[in-house]
């Protein structure tokens, strides 16, 4: 009968063992599933969305800006503070902050951009050699506007800075005027955006 109960107390041991065994198989599994393959499927998920980053477009840039057009110019300025309308000189447009006023020697308050053709000089070269003979600018810096060589210069009545230029045979001035030296991005942007037509 001994022989029976360690035979029999083997199969136990042999038993558990397998049992834990098992056990400890179904455990792992479990925590696999549940844990490491849980992050690798995460970590896939932030890959694939780093992949989109770079594949979705930038939004659009809203413009702050009003288009002025007419049969002489087009150009930009603020939606919003400014107003457009015809200028004091013939074939000329002013655009102005609602506070603008002139006072005898210029501006007062506000900001006016002008933009005109060249009334009594053959071109821009001529006006601004006549223009230095007179004293009435000393440093004139080369720029661009509208695609054509043009002259920067500040003069020394009633304006802040200046800009002249030719196209077809027509000389054309951008002025800016303003009472405290403000709003000279604006005079920038016009320079930028203008088009003669």
């Amino acid at each position: 009968m001994k022989q029976q109960k360690q035979s029999g107390f083997a199969h136990l041991v042999i038993l558990t063992v397998v049992l834990g065994i098992l056990l400890a198989g179904t455990l792992s599994f479990v925590y696999y599933q549940n844990f490491i393959k849980k992050n690798d499927t995460v970590t896939k998920t932030d890959d694939s969305s780093k992949t989109n980053d770079k594949v979705v477009e930038k939004p659009a840039v809203v413009s702050t800006n009003k288009l002025y057009s007419d049969a002489m110019f087009s150009f930009e300025y603020p939606k919003t503070g400014w107003t457009a309308g015809e200028g004091g000189l013939p074939s000329s447009v002013s655009l102005t902050t609602l506070d603008y006023e002139v006072g005898p020697m210029g501006a007062e308050k506000g900001s006016s951009v002008l933009v005109s053709w060249i009334k009594y000089y053959d071109s821009a070269a001529e006006m601004i050699a006549s223009y230095k003979a007179k004293g009435l600018i000393s440093k004139v810096d080369n720029t661009t506007v509208d695609g054509q060589a043009a002259y920067r210069y500040t003069c020394y009545e009633f304006c802040s800075s200046e800009v002249a230029f030719d196209k077809a045979g027509t000389g054309y001035t951008v002025s800016f005027i303003s009472a405290n030296g403000t709003n000279s991005e604006v005079y920038e942007t016009v320079l930028k955006t203008l088009k003669v037509k």
